[in-house]
């Protein structure tokens, strides 16, 4: 931003100098025709301060042309970059949802659930969390950044929170069905009174980023 402002300043510099140069060639010239004489050596460095002063201006103009354009291209290629990303980071972050949405169905339910369905759901969700955390950080913009940081972390959170619920499940086989021994009811219950908000931090990272897509 600031090498930008001063070319402006130095293209409006000279600009100003052939004003000036340009007025003075003209008082120049009416004062010849009142018969002032102006020497040929100030007439030449004026000639070539014109010149130099055109030359200097197309030169920084196109320059400064340029500039703009690469600038375009270079947001228009970040933008890009970003929309892909952000078509992974709703699939995978829909995905996270409904999958802890499916984990907390199975912990409220009063009946016998497999702890091995469980773990598969966990999986799911490290699955979630590896892919976000693929994505090219270079891709996402500063404004939204944080965000996309606190996303990553709490399913990261949620991950490890239900990896250490599901490792305290104890089953045995009893009468050809398989029941709970025991688990860690307290972690049970913090999960479930808990889900709620944690849904919504989620929902709330992601639908920040959302809104920072659609105004692209």
């Amino acid at each position: 931003m600031r090498d930008k402002n001063f070319e402006l300043r130095l293209l409006y510099f000279i600009v100003f100098v052939l004003i000036v140069t340009l007025f003075v060639l003209i008082t120049s010239g009416t004062f010849a025709l009142l018969e002032f004489k102006m020497s040929s050596s100030l007439a030449t460095f004026l000639g070539a301060l014109f010149g130099a002063g055109i030359s200097g201006g197309i030169a920084i103009y196109v320059m400064h042309s340029d500039m703009n354009f690469r600038k375009d291209e270079k947001t228009k290629e970040n933008n890009d970059n970003f929309k892909k990303s952000y078509e992974l980071i709703r699939m995978w972050t829909e995905s996270y949802l409904l999958t802890v949405g499916s984990l907390h169905m199975k912990m409220k339910s009063e009946s016998t659930i497999s702890k091995q369905s469980m773990v598969q759901e966990l999986e799911a969700i490290k699955k979630c969390m590896i892919s976000l955390d693929s994505i090219n950080d270079d891709y996402i913009p500063q404004e939204i950044y944080k965000l996309f940081l606190e996303l990553k972390a709490y399913m990261e959170l949620t991950y490890y929170e239900y990896s250490a619920y599901i490792s305290t499940i104890q089953m045995y086989r009893g009468d050809g069905e398989l029941i709970f021994h025991s688990d860690n009811q307290e972690m049970r219950y913090s999960l479930i009174k808990n889900h709620k908000d944690k849904r919504k931090y989620t929902r709330d990272r992601f639908d920040g980023i959302k809104v920072y897509e659609m105004k692209l």
